[in-house]
């Protein structure tokens, strides 16, 4: 078992689990992936990673794995994305809530470092997607069938010069849309070897994307909902500043609030409503940005 998986939350239909970076979602030669780790293991031990605070719920909701014997996929992330992987219970609801992932009816919010100033502090990025070089994707002018990211950044130069902390909520799930989004801001992630320079991400300890909060309507109409901060051990992410917004951002209450989500930042807001397309979907009239040329962007299912 890979070090640094854990439980973040377990109901009856599923199961939400920390992803570290470097870890990738497939098994990949000798390296053991996610899926298989937890498929060979679904009562995995909880390990240093995890919060303390945290210990004794998530040992509660691992006793409900224990009768699992098998979970399925949803969703995936990105080998370097850490955070949230949400695994059903049954074949049954792996449809109903892939199908809510597809339809746009679930809202993921991401949170990531850069380390330079973007092309304006928040808005959003919409643009077709299309394969560049090697396993690299770029943003297109065009708008057929257009990835849609929104974003609000926050300035953490007391940590570092001209690092700032994005928010990003995808509403589409395309291939490396949010390393590609950022890139198209000038802001690339910190530590990603492909969308930004490969010499300043090997300085880096990671790539600074993280998985941070999600919520989807259950087939009976109750609402999941995880919430998973970027852990202390984990480069730049731990930093005591960057764990303070964060906490800020995503407190623990957010898990069990069926109100409103960043309800003060429209672009990032989103609801519990009916099954559809969540609240705060819709463009919001000037506050898109478009990619004024190509740009490289990377591969998977996923938006990390």
């Amino acid at each position: 078992m890979a070090k640094g998986i854990y439980v973040v939350k377990a109901t009856p239909d599923l199961v939400a689990v920390h992803k570290p970076a470097g870890v990738p979602f497939h098994s990949m030669g000798h390296q053991q992936g996610l899926l298989a780790a937890i498929r060979a293991n679904p009562a995995f031990l909880l390990d240093s990673f995890a919060p303390a605070a945290q210990q004794q719920q998530q040992q509660q909701q691992q006793q409900q794995l224990d009768e699992q014997q098998r979970l399925f996929a949803v969703h995936r992330l990105d080998t370097g994305t850490s955070g949230l992987v949400c695994f059903a219970t049954s074949a049954h609801v792996a449809g109903l809530v892939a199908k809510a992932f597809r339809e746009r009816r679930v809202a993921k919010y991401y949170v990531a470092l850069s380390a330079r100033k973007p092309a304006r502090k928040q808005g959003s990025v919409t643009g077709d997607m299309t394969r560049g070089h090697s396993s690299s994707w770029k943003l297109l002018r065009s708008s057929s069938d257009p990835a849609v990211t929104r974003f609000q950044s926050y300035s953490l130069a007391a940590v570092q010069p001209g690092l700032r902390l994005y928010v990003l909520k995808p509403e589409t799930g395309r291939t490396h849309q949010l390393r590609v989004a950022m890139k198209s801001l000038g802001a690339g992630i910190l530590g990603d070897p492909l969308y930004g320079a490969a010499a300043a991400a090997a300085e880096q300890q990671r790539m600074y994307l993280h998985a941070a909060a999600l919520r989807v309507q259950l087939p009976d109409g109750s609402w999941f909902q995880a919430v998973d901060r970027p852990p202390l051990a984990d480069g730049l992410f731990g930093h005591a500043a960057v764990q303070e917004l964060c906490g800020r951002l995503l407190p623990d209450a957010l898990e069990q609030d069926l109100g409103p989500w960043f309800e003060e930042h429209p672009l990032l807001v989103s609801r519990t409503t009916a099954m559809g397309t969540p609240a705060g979907a819709a463009t919001l009239e000037g506050t898109s940005y478009q990619s004024s040329s190509s740009s490289s962007s990377s591969s998977s299912s996923s938006s990390s």
